[in-house]
């Protein structure tokens, strides 16, 4: 896979020229549906991206349909970073068993993070996360795994690098089918919406205590 097209007017498309980073694709990985697989080694696709146009300086609304390769120490998912630790938004889902959050200055309280979910290591997943304001939260399946506060704001008028696979030298381990990304807070009604049509499409629970039937596999062969 060179490259994952963005959607909606924005453009916000993301590459790989290098074709050894390339990932490869499942075309039927999700249930019918196809999964880009990451193989937690090099493997990242990037574009280089302003935030204004992204993200919310304190709000965003994040949809994954995600599986982590079996147990993984450093797994980093997705990133928007300007100048790393000092102005960025990270999902490390996961490090060292935590799913972490960052979104800010990670270091003036830019981030909150809890234990990984039971089920998390080789399942599909539909991954939430929000900010609304101050107040940070992560959902799986359906339910809230944990929320928190957030101390500072992005600046978002500034040119960023956007990496679906990987952040710095952490690379993530799995397949990703679906990524939607709002830069704003959505209403509940908005979230429950948009959480059927995914958890429909993709045949996920929205329970942490249903077993999902999907399952997202890696192709014999790279693409």
């Amino acid at each position: 896979v060179s490259g994952w097209t963005d959607r909606t007017p924005f453009g916000h498309d993301v590459s790989q020229a290098e074709a050894d980073r390339q990932p490869a694709l499942a075309s039927e990985g999700a249930n019918g549906k196809p999964a880009v697989v990451f193989d937690g080694a090099d493997d990242v696709l990037g574009a280089t991206v302003n935030g204004a146009g992204l993200l919310g300086s304190d709000a965003v609304s994040l949809f994954i349909v995600m599986k982590q390769d079996s147990a993984s120490a450093n797994n980093a998912l997705f990133g928007w970073e300007s100048n790393s630790h000092l102005n960025h938004l990270d999902l490390l889902f996961t490090y060292n068993d935590q799913l972490m959050y960052d979104y800010g200055n990670a270091s003036a309280g830019g981030r909150i993070s809890a234990p990984q979910p039971e089920r998390w290591d080789d399942p599909g997943n539909l991954v939430e996360a929000y900010r609304a304001g101050a107040s940070g939260r992560v959902a799986v399946a359906g339910e809230t795994v944990f929320g928190g506060t957030f101390a500072d704001e992005l600046e978002v008028e500034v040119d960023g690098s956007l990496t679906l696979g990987g952040v710095g030298g952490l690379h993530f381990g799995g397949a990703v089918a679906e990524v939607l990304v709002y830069n704003r807070a959505l209403s509940e009604a908005e979230i429950t919406r948009v959480r059927s049509v995914l958890a429909t499409k993709f045949d996920l629970p929205v329970s942490a205590n249903q077993s999902p039937t999907v399952v997202l596999t890696k192709p014999a062969t790279g693409v």
